[in-house]
């Protein structure tokens, strides 16, 4: 098996079609899977997914109870069979035919960790592009996992998702790379982490996926619980600092926590809103911030000590 697309699939029986016709409509000539993990749905969802495995032999079919996008996507990979491993989510879908065929030949053809694309944004009445603000340094070349991510973060142009990459198995395996299951931001914690581990990735000028924008999707709210996640990944991020010793990561954990403090006002619960102040006081957030190279930071962490925003 070549390519495992896994597909984790909540109460989407709206966009799913979609989703899987762009991917069983591919021009790929080697062999392909589609695990769609069906994560408790219940709306249609399920009952679209047995359809199409009755007539098509390259859908697998996972049925599972609710475990979040995170455990969805690692029940795919657990399952997969595939040498090189793309996650979709369900509700997004392939902008052309030739998505797979494009990134195997390049990471085949350059032995990569992983290869990363653009995408685009697709909203209810219009669609927008988004590209990496590309320089002769970044533009369709090998580089070190480590310095495409700093590169990429100084000029704003990378995005720390899993869903516009195409993963070599073994280096996911090598790493031993799974989503962190129970949070949402889950790309947040596990993108940074896998750029840091990658010797050979690559950014390719081409638009792959078409990235819906909807209401009630996950990441279109914001309660406790998320905002609390944003604390969790900055520490997980922390600690991953730590253990290899290095500060690669350190302006995606600030930024973890920035994410926080910008989003609490928007919290109705006074007393959800006082105990997230007292994390951020406990951990020394702001101190930390204070202290960064990164002049934005610093001016962002001293309007919070004295309450102008």
């Amino acid at each position: 098996m070549d390519i495992s697309i896994i597909v984790p699939v909540y109460n989407v029986e709206d966009y799913i079609k979609k989703c899987l016709n762009s991917l069983l409509s591919q021009d790929f000539k080697g062999k392909y899977e589609i695990l769609c993990v069906n994560d408790g749905s219940t709306d249609n969802s399920l009952e679209i997914l047995k359809k199409y495995k009755k007539i098509n032999n390259k859908i697998v079919l996972i049925d599972q109870k609710n475990k979040g996008l995170s455990g969805a996507r690692n029940m795919g990979y657990k399952n997969a069979k595939g040498k090189y491993i793309m996650f979709i989510d369900s509700d997004d879908y392939l902008k052309n035919n030739n998505v797979l065929s494009m990134l195997y030949d390049e990471v085949e053809k350059e032995s990569l960790d992983f290869v990363i694309a653009d995408f685009e944004y697709d909203y209810k009445d219009k669609s927008k592009n988004y590209r990496i603000q590309r320089t002769k340094n970044i533009k369709n070349k090998v580089m070190n996992g480590r310095q495409l991510y700093d590169l990429g973060f100084k000029t704003k142009s990378i995005m720390s998702v899993a869903w516009n990459k195409l993963y070599n198995r073994d280096f996911l395996e090598k790493n031993n790379l799974q989503f962190y299951e129970g949070i949402t931001y889950e790309d947040m914690e596990f993108t940074p982490r896998a750029f840091y581990l990658a010797n050979r990735v690559k950014y390719i000028d081409e638009i792959i996926i078409m990235y819906r924008q909807r209401e009630g999707s996950i990441m279109s709210s914001v309660n406790f619980k998320k905002l609390d996640d944003c604390l969790l990944i900055a520490e997980r991020l922390n600690n991953f600092n730590e253990k290899y010793n290095s500060q690669v990561l350190l302006n995606s954990e600030l930024y973890m926590y920035i994410s926080l403090i910008r989003k609490i006002k928007y919290l109705d619960d006074k007393e959800q809103i006082n105990k997230l102040k007292n994390k951020i006081k406990e951990r020394n957030i702001v101190t930390r911030l204070i202290k960064s190279k990164k002049l934005k930071y610093k001016i962002f962490g001293l309007l919070y000590m004295y309450k102008l925003i």
